[in-house]
C-alpha cells in the first residue's frame, strides 16, 4: 500500500548484500590491515577505500544535544576511522569466494593456520587471495598441506595421478615450488 499523503517518505533501504549493484566487502582495522603493503597501499587517499566517509564535503556542525552526543559523536568518528571496508569485487571476479577472502582476513589478524580450510580446492583459492596481497607466510602453509593432501592422497587411490596433474600448472602458475617438485616425484612413480 502506498504512504499516507501524511506521513513522511521512508528512507531508501540499503541495498542487500545479493545485490547485483554492491560490491562484495568486507570491513578491517586499518591498523591491522596496513601492515600489509597490498592493503596499506590501498588504504592510502588514493584509493576509495583509504577515504574516509564524507572526505571532501562540507563538515557537519557539532552535536544538537550537549555533552553526551559530543561524547557518542567522537565515538563513532573514531571508529569510522579505525576501520576500513575493502572492496573485494576484483578478488570475487578473479574465482575467490568471500567466506574465502574471509580465511586471509582471519590469518592476518591471528596468525593461526586453523583458517586453512580442508579441501584442497578451497585451498588453491585461499592461495590466490594470500599471493595477491602477498601474505607469503600463508601460501607457504597451504602449499605445505597441499603436499600432505597428495602424500596422502597416493595410499591407494587410482586418481592419485589425475590430482596431482590438476595440481601442476597450478603449482608452477604460483611458484610453489615444493609442491611442484613433489608432483613431479609422485608422477614419476607412477
Amino acid at each position: 500500500s502506498l504512504p499516507s499523503p501524511s506521513s513522511p517518505p521512508s528512507p531508501p533501504s540499503p541495498p542487500s548484500p545479493n545485490s547485483v549493484m554492491s560490491a562484495p566487502s568486507l570491513v578491517g582495522h586499518k591498523c591491522v590491515l596496513a601492515k600489509i603493503p597490498f592493503f596499506k597501499a590501498l588504504l592510502s587517499e588514493t584509493w576509495r577505500e583509504g577515504q574516509r566517509p564524507g572526505q571532501g564535503e562540507e563538515p557537519l556542525n557539532g552535536p544538537l544535544n550537549g555533552e553526551e552526543d559530543a561524547s557518542e559523536a567522537l565515538e563513532a568518528s573514531v571508529l569510522q576511522q579505525s576501520v576500513a571496508e575493502v572492496d573485494i569485487d576484483g578478488f570475487t571476479k578473479d574465482g575467490v569466494r568471500i567466506e574465502i577472502f574471509s580465511k586471509l582476513l582471519d590469518f592476518i589478524y591471528t596468525g593461526s593456520e586453523d583458517v586453512i580450510p580442508e579441501s584442497p580446492n578451497d585451498i588453491t583459492e585461499l592461495v590466490v587471495a594470500a599471493e595477491r596481497v602477498g601474505v607469503t607466510q600463508l601460501v607457504r602453509l597451504c602449499e605445505r598441506d597441499l603436499i600432505v593432501f597428495l602424500a596422502n592422497d597416493t595410499e591407494g587411490n587410482e586418481n592419485c595421478n589425475e590430482n596431482a596433474r590438476a595440481l601442476s600448472g597450478f603449482a608452477r602458475a604460483y611458484n610453489l615450488r615444493r609442491l611442484a617438485r613433489h608432483i613431479d616425484a609422485t608422477l614419476a612413480l607412477s
